[in-house]
């Protein structure tokens, strides 16, 4: 254990960019992943159907009186929509925008202009048997192209979402293109919206990467199911170089990956090759959501155990997403995740939204749930109030003190027969916990298991903050999503203690219906 410590701490150096990378994609998805390919120069050559799933045809733009579609070369459209006769699999998407294509603004800024643009595409897709439409609006509320905007755009923007999708109907692709660095566009509101999101993470800034490209649309609330990582097929960008990239994809479970452009290598098409070798795979592993805090006392553990975690789940058969913000936590983001863990982040400031879909998410059973340590913090703190059913849901509790000095204890299986505790000494001590006491023992609550206890004549150095009967692992046995509550988890000590270890993979896995 001491030398997988050490090896956490030396990669920290470099794995350290949370909300996160370190992370992952959405619920089991047996479809294939996305293979994109944009096509700007379709008459130096269009993409080879067997190579791609999605071909998106550059660039057909706003009219010039700001309420229609304008394509300059029709004749070209209908030769890359006809490569579906070659593979009918293959997806065709018209993209509208493209860096200083302008009137977005105007556009998008009325009702009208925008129901008509949105009508005008969903002519376009009939007429050209298109399978969707995808808009690269280069950058709303940002002139940088060269192009009109307004403060209004990002709002407008979401509307004009809403009207694509009106017209097009759920049948239809409706994805959007996104600066690598994820600003512009309120994602909470178009996502519901969209199919996927482009992340065109090929033309970054000095010291920015891919990685903080997907660590920073996760931060803004985008799951990885529905991320599309951009790549660059110019500059003398490698095999070697290009296959990482589609690891990366694959390891952390995206959505899929695309890249900017097809006649941008060398006629023998060797990078698409290798991204359609590489991507042409089905989509198994399932997904684990962790949300964790990133300060406090709570910070040394949390800075070793998410990426430990991360760095074990693909071989384990799932991924994982880390986030903090929980405001990006609404249904639809909680229903691609097959397990929710609460890692040292407290109950108290969860937004209403948040709380709602939370609840909905354990009473459905839609995933399976793990809190630890701080979980159990329940009571007005930071101006914030009680939540009153996390406070049921964890067996009516009130949490009352802690010893802040911390110390060892000793904790005993009661139920060594639970899945989650498979291979789990029935004793064994946890090192320099805080070992919160509450307003009555949650085994009180008849619908409480209690798995463990603590034994407070064995803390060490002794405390005189005690409960008497004091569980620390249990589960809620009446909502219908698999549940389980650690109460230990301050000190990074615990990354050295096996039963700990034991116990967190364990439970995953039994969340995950692995055992």
């Amino acid at each position: 254990m001491k030398k997988i410590l050490a090896f956490l701490l030396i990669a920290l150096s470099s794995v350290i960019s949370y909300e996160t990378s370190l992370f992952a994609k959405p619920r089991v998805n047996k479809e294939d992943m996305v293979i994109g390919a944009y096509v700007y120069q379709s008459k130096k050559g269009i993409p080879d159907p067997q190579l791609v799933t999605h071909v998106f045809f550059a660039f057909a733009h706003v009219s010039e009186s700001f309420d229609g579609l304008y394509i300059p070369d029709e004749g070209e459209l209908k030769r890359v929509a006809d490569l579906k006769k070659k593979n009918p699999e293959v997806k065709v998407l018209l993209s509208v925008g493209g860096w200083g294509s302008g009137r977005f603004s105007e556009m998008a800024a009325s009702a009208r202009s925008r129901s008509s643009f949105a009508k005008d595409c969903k002519k376009a897709v009939k007429k050209f048997h298109l399978d969707g439409i995808d808009i690269d609006w280069e950058y709303p509320t940002s002139s940088s192209a060269k192009i009109s905007s307004s403060p209004e755009d990002t709002g407008n923007f979401s509307l004009l979402m809403k009207d694509l999708r009106e017209a097009l109907g759920r049948r239809k692709l409706l994805s959007i293109a996104t600066v690598c660095n994820a600003k512009y566009i309120d994602f909470k509101a178009v996502l519901p919206l969209i199919d996927y999101v482009n992340v065109m993470a090929y033309p970054l800034p000095k010291g920015y990467t891919y990685q903080m490209s997907v660590d920073a649309h996760i931060a803004a609330g985008v799951p990885p199911c529905k991320l599309v990582l951009g790549m660059p097929l110019y500059g003398g960008e490698n095999e070697e170089t290009i296959g990482k990239r589609c690891d990366y994809i694959v390891s952390h479970n995206l959505k899929g990956g695309m890249y900017w452009q097809w006649n941008s290598e060398k006629e023998d098409h060797v990078l698409a090759k290798v991204v359609n070798e590489k991507l042409r795979v089905k989509r198994g592993l399932k997904n684990v959501l962790v949300l964790f805090e990133n300060g406090g006392w709570h910070k040394p553990l949390t800075d070793v155990l998410v990426p430990w975690l991360d760095s074990l789940a693909p071989s384990r058969g799932y991924a994982v997403t880390g986030i903090r913000n929980l405001a990006n936590v609404t249904e639809e983001f909680l229903y691609d995740y097959d397990a929710v863990l609460q890692i040292d982040c407290p109950p108290y400031p969860w937004p209403k939204e948040a709380q709602d879909a939370f609840i909905k998410y354990m009473d459905e059973g839609r995933g399976g749930y793990a809190g630890y340590h701080h979980a159990t913090l329940l009571g007005e703190f930071d101006g914030y109030g009680m939540w009153d059913w996390f406070s049921w849901f964890m067996g009516g509790i009130r949490y009352k003190n802690y010893i802040a000095e911390t110390c060892e204890g000793t904790v005993r299986l009661e139920d060594s027969t639970h899945p989650a505790l498979s291979g789990v000494p029935s004793e064994f001590k946890i090192p320099e916990d805080e070992w919160y006491t509450y307003d009555k023992s949650p085994r009180l609550a008849p619908y409480i298991h209690v798995l463990a206890s603590v034994d407070e004549n064995s803390y060490n150095p002794s405390s005189n903050i005690k409960m008497g009967d004091h569980p620390v692992i249990w589960t809620n046995t009446s909502v219908k999503a698999r549940n389980i509550y650690f109460q230990f988890g301050h000190s990074p000590k615990l990354m050295e203690n096996e039963a700990y270890l034991t116990m967190l993979l364990g439970s995953i896995d039994w969340l995950l219906g692995n055992k």
